[in-house]
């Protein structure tokens, strides 16, 4: 599923926001990415 997220941000040129930090594998990509960090309280 994170594939596919990533090709259709990529192809759509929109801005992919997670909270999923393995989406940091796949680099830029030519996708604009913004990991959201949580903490814990």
């Amino acid at each position: 599923m994170d594939a596919y997220l990533m090709a259709f941000a990529c192809c759509a040129g929109i801005e992919l926001v997670t909270l999923d930090r393995g989406f940091l594998r796949y680099g830029t990509s030519g996708v604009r990415l913004k990991l959201i960090e949580t903490t814990a309280s």
